[in-house]
């Protein structure tokens, strides 16, 4: 209980902290990664209909660099953008998603979404990673179309190993 109100506190201190420019910035980057996730999370990925029920699967999500980071607030913003797909849980580093056996599978079962920053512009490409297990992984270009809270994966482009 204490951790939780500890979370909440700090999640509120960041949203509260940001100014006008970078909350709109944020909130951009959420709708783009939220609409990414939507369609690289499910099984399988790009699928031309998306599930309208809720995944089976866990769905992990984290920074494509190990170095980068995803602002809390942008964290936020997508797990409630996606609260109907999935438990959307983030990690700082992928191998907190993962599980310490030889195929270094994803936890509960489930699929790692590994996301690269945002350009701007209204017609993004953002690199991503879709990881299962040590096997069962893809690195794709995200073209991305949209302005405000629409945004829509226009194609996902595979890229070369």
């Amino acid at each position: 209980m204490a951790r939780a109100f500890i979370i909440f506190a700090l999640v509120t201190l960041a949203v509260a902290s940001c100014d006008e420019e970078g909350s709109e910035e944020s909130i951009r980057e959420a709708d783009v990664y939220a609409a990414m996730i939507r369609e690289l999370a499910p099984d399988p990925a790009g699928d031309p209909t998306p599930p309208t029920d809720e995944l089976e699967h866990a769905v992990f999500a984290g920074p494509l660099v190990a170095t980068g980071t995803i602002p809390i607030e942008v964290q936020v913003a997508v797990v409630d953008d996606l609260e109907d797909l999935a438990d959307i849980r983030f990690v700082d580093h992928r191998t907190e998603a993962l599980s310490k056996d030889e195929d270094e599978k994803v936890l509960e079962r489930g699929v790692l979404v590994l996301l690269g920053p945002v350009p701007e512009g209204p017609s993004p490409t953002v690199a991503a990673v879709r990881y299962v297990d040590r096997d069962d992984f893809e690195r794709v270009f995200v073209d991305l179309r949209g302005s405000g809270e629409e945004w829509r994966v226009e194609d996902i482009r595979p890229v070369a190993r």
